[in-house]
């Protein structure tokens, strides 16, 4: 089909979210994914168009009252389910991979065994079995990006893990980050429209203990949980403009959530 003026649009398009949400284990992810509220207690009208597909190794959905499939052993189940919602029509509007963490490594062994090695750096060829392994995250995430054509939002859980940050222009420093592969966190960070880091407030207390000796320890000061947009020196977040509505903070709470995201859409369509 040849080219031709009609092919332009004009003004913004807001298609479905592309999230990933970082917290360490049990912040309550997956229940947030699962569009649960009330601090991940109870189902809002949402859980039931989610659908949770758990790698194995996950059990975060196992308490949930969601749609969920078995547990996920291999990179091309995953990508037998994510294809059947591609080619058939259905209901549900959210579709959650639980989790990064667990799905990493089912990446790296179906490029072994491609290759018919144990270990991806071990694939002949210059970085052979490292780029494999970025192209079937590309694979996935391509199949997800067909689904977003219909509708269907696609969010990643994944577990955070503290790592030593080298600023060129400063001292070394302790930051969160995604425990995934640098090459990995790339790829999916580039990805996604919406990454929310998890965590609760905290201050540090300094105790004496006597002859001299002080020691800190942390303590929560608001018990709740709240999901983090903007990214920070110590921890990482990034949110489209097309999503720009979201405050750089919210309760971690699917109808605050999706507040956020409503008040995004609408002021899109009144600058149209």
């Amino acid at each position: 089909m040849s080219f031709d003026l009609t092919s332009i649009k004009k003004g913004a398009c807001v298609k479905a979210p592309r999230m990933q949400i970082i917290a360490t284990p049990g912040f309550g992810k997956t229940s947030f994914a699962a569009c649960y509220t009330n601090k991940g207690r109870d189902r809002t009208s949402d859980t039931d168009t989610c659908l949770v597909i758990p790698i194995k190794g996950e059990t975060g959905a196992d308490g949930l009252d969601v749609d969920k499939v078995d547990p996920v052993g291999s990179v091309n189940k995953l990508n037998e389910i994510i294809e059947f919602f591609i080619t058939n029509e259905t209901d549900y509007k959210r579709i959650v991979i639980d989790s990064t963490s667990t799905l990493e490594p089912l990446v790296d062994s179906h490029v072994c065994g491609l290759y018919n090695v144990d270990n991806v750096k071990k694939v002949k060829g210059f970085q052979v079995g490292e780029m494999e392994v970025k192209n079937t995250w590309r694979g996935i995430l391509n199949r997800l990006d067909c689904l977003r054509e219909k509708g269907i939002e696609a969010v990643f859980t994944t577990h955070a893990k503290v790592k030593k940050f080298k600023d060129p222009d400063s001292d070394a420093y302790d930051r969160w980050v995604s425990d995934l592969d640098d090459s990995t966190a790339s790829i999916i960070d580039k990805w996604c429209d919406i990454v929310g880091f998890g965590m609760s407030e905290i201050i540090i207390r300094t105790e004496d203990e006597g002859f001299g000796n002080d020691r800190k320890r942390a303590s929560t000061i608001n018990p709740t949980r709240w999901l983090h947009f903007k990214p920070s020196a110590t921890r990482p977040g990034k949110v489209r403009p097309e999503f720009s509505r979201i405050d750089e903070r919210i309760e971690l709470d699917h109808i605050v959530f999706r507040e956020a995201i409503a008040k995004s859409v609408a002021h899109l369509t009144a600058t149209k």
